[in-house]
C-alpha cells in the first residue's frame, strides 16, 4: 500500500482481499446443528431403605474432643449409633463418621 494512503483506503483494500479469499459464509462451513441432545432414559430404581442410625441425639452445644477416644461435634449436629457407656459419657458416631465418646448431661 502506498505511503500516505488514508486509513479508510487501506481498510477497504484489506476487506476486499479477505472477501476474495473467503467465498463461503459461516453457515456453509459450520452446520446449523452440530449435535442433537436427547434426554437420557433414566431407569426407575427403587429407593434404598434408610440406613438404621440406631439411637440418635442432637448436640445442644459444641464439643471438642480432649482425648483420642472422643468425638468432636458442633451445636445441632446429629450423633448416631449411640451406646450408653455410663451416666456421664456415651459412645456414638459423629457426622464425620468417627466413633468415640462424648459427654452426656441430664
Amino acid at each position: 500500500m502506498p505511503f500516505g494512503s488514508s486509513v479508510y483506503d487501506q481498510f477497504s483494500t484489506f476487506n476486499a482481499l479477505i472477501s476474495d479469499n473467503h467465498q463461503s459464509t459461516p453457515s456453509e462451513i459450520v452446520p446449523e446443528t452440530i449435535v442433537e441432545l436427547e434426554a437420557p432414559e433414566i431407569p426407575e430404581v427403587p429407593a434404598a431403605p434408610l440406613e438404621d442410625q440406631g439411637q440418635t441425639a442432637v448436640a445442644l452445644y459444641e464439643y471438642v474432643a480432649a482425648e483420642d477416644n472422643e468425638i468432636t461435634f458442633r451445636e445441632n449436629d446429629i450423633i448416631t449409633q449411640i451406646e450408653f457407656s455410663s451416666d456421664d459419657w456415651w459412645q456414638g458416631t459423629a457426622p464425620n463418621g468417627l466413633i468415640g465418646l462424648f459427654p452426656f448431661k441430664d
